[in-house]
């Protein structure tokens, strides 16, 4: 179009209004609708040659596409089709098996979880989590166990399992009925409670009705929570997922992303977070020994860009003194880990309470604390 309205506009042709059969060939139709100019007919010859050039890569791709079943021939010899569906009929039973196996296996691996599970109880365990300049307590996070009939305690190592037979939902409302439970008997003690952290899975968070359940009931007892959601949960449905966070925060409880870093960040995921808190992955923490300089600025720069966002940044997984000293360095503004504080029972955390250096407050005060830290941040 450019080449025959340039030929125009420069005075090589004029097109006539006289009337053409579209089935006309094309040298006679620029001939004819031209009153007979021979620059008309040169131009449309370079316009089909330029054509030409356009359309030449993509017939040789669809040439070479015809071919390859007929090199397959050659190469292979006369039964070429038949070795070919055999090597597709092999891999499909191949697959098949393979599906087979991994289902008997995750049966195999629920019934053991079942069968350790029987006769047992669902309880849960605290972490603390520390304030990284002062060192002292600022909020627990809720991490459940199983205790069997034996008394022993299981770690979480039945949940993927448990999670994979569709049952994140019923956890997360265990979950979410035990720590009520256990806030509950701790202000009956009158000990000041700090922020309780707990885990929601994506099914929990996209179920409007156990959403607006859990709203009311921390409503009605005056409790707020800190809800951590791994960092990939807001890849799915996240417009959903978005309005359910705001009317989280709307409700006063605050949105933590959980394992920040562990293999489905982006930056500009950062850039549609609408969170408070980010906790980074353990691994930021626990550099390689031989890497221990380039983890630092690693770590370092991480916390500067969450800050400069409006985040909060908790490091967990610290396990040793130096990583301790590497955290508070880079800038974290909470801290937790084996390091200060192991997984215990609510028992054990009430002591811990009283360590912390914090005097026993009752609910009011406690409440309130927790409720002005939220409005100056």
């Amino acid at each position: 179009m450019v080449i025959a309205l340039t030929a125009i506009n420069l005075g090589i042709f004029t097109i006539t209004t006289e009337s053409l059969h579209w089935m006309s060939a094309p040298v006679y139709s620029a001939y004819m609708l031209t009153g007979g100019s021979i620059g008309a007919v040169i131009t449309q010859l370079i316009c089909i040659f330029v054509d030409g050039c356009i359309y030449l890569p993509f017939l040789v791709l669809a040439n070479n596409q015809y071919q390859a079943p007929l090199y397959l021939l050659k190469l292979f010899g006369e039964d070429a089709y038949s070795f070919v569906n055999e090597e597709i009929n092999h891999r499909q039973e191949r697959l098949f098996i393979s599906q087979q196996r991994s289902m008997m296996a995750s049966m195999s691996a629920t019934q053991q979880v079942l069968q350790q599970l029987q006769n047992g109880k669902f309880i849960l365990y605290f972490q603390p989590k520390v304030d990284a300049t002062s060192l002292k307590l600022v909020g627990l996070e809720a991490l459940l166990r199983f205790q069997n009939r034996k008394g022993d305690i299981l770690p979480p190592t039945f949940l993927p399992i448990l999670y994979k037979q569709g049952l994140s939902q019923v956890i997360d409302t265990k979950v979410v009925d035990l720590a009520f439970e256990q806030i509950l008997k701790w202000r009956d003690m009158d000990l000041a409670v700090p922020p309780i952290a707990i885990n929601f899975d994506k099914d929990f968070l996209l179920d409007g009705k156990a959403v607006k359940a859990f709203i009311a009931r921390a409503k009605h007892h005056n409790i707020y929570f800190y809800i951590e959601i791994t960092e990939h949960t807001y890849t799915v449905e996240v417009e959903a997922l978005a309005a359910v966070v705001s009317q989280l925060q709307e409700a006063g409880h605050r949105i933590s992303i959980d394992d920040f870093g562990a293999g489905y960040s982006s930056l500009t995921t950062l850039l549609t977070l609408k969170a408070n808190e980010i906790k980074l992955d353990r691994q930021l923490a626990l550099a390689p020994e031989l890497e221990a300089g380039r983890g630092s600025i690693l770590l370092a720069t991480s916390v500067q860009l969450c800050h400069d966002l409006g985040f909060s940044v908790v490091a967990e997984g610290v396990e040793t003194e130096a990583q301790l000293q590497m955290v508070r360095r880079c800038g974290a503004d909470i801290i937790q880990g084996y390091h200060l504080g192991k997984p215990a029972p609510a028992d054990e955390i009430c002591d811990i309470f009283y360590a912390a250096g914090t005097e026993p407050l009752t609910h009011a005060k406690s409440q309130q604390r927790f409720m002005d830290k939220q409005l100056s941040a």
